[in-house]
């Protein structure tokens, strides 16, 4: 019993401690792309918006058009160089999703309803 749980704990702090390679820290760069949100009377678009993200080995920094967000971040490995990075942003408990893929050079922003997905890729 005592074997099973051991094996469990490490694999627990194996699986959700996982640390980014230092060569896909950086910063990624892509565009929002212009989306369309219903009031409930009429269609407004939202126009495309420059997004930036700057990932450091301990805190991660989102700049969205004028805005900007930083702030620590969780880590979950995929597989080999391939992360999920969850961001809670302070103020808001609002929680950015991306999608590293450190071979790519790139990464994907899970979009925020109604914002879609977007790619931001390896400057």
């Amino acid at each position: 019993m005592k074997h099973v749980l051991i094996c469990l704990l490490a694999f627990n702090a194996f699986y959700f401690s996982a640390q980014i390679k230092k060569k896909d820290l950086g910063t990624y760069k892509g565009t929002i792309p212009s989306y369309k949100i219903n009031n409930g009377s009429q269609l407004l678009e939202v126009a495309s918006c420059s997004i930036t993200v700057s990932l450091d080995k301990d805190s991660l920094k989102l700049v969205i058009g004028s805005k900007t967000y930083s702030g620590a971040y969780e880590v979950k490995k995929i597989k080999r160089r391939a992360y999920n990075i969850h961001l809670t942003t302070p103020h808001s408990q609002i929680e950015e999703v991306f999608r590293l893929d450190g071979k790519e050079r790139e990464m994907l922003r899970k979009g925020i309803f109604p914002q879609p997905d977007c790619e931001l890729f390896k400057l």
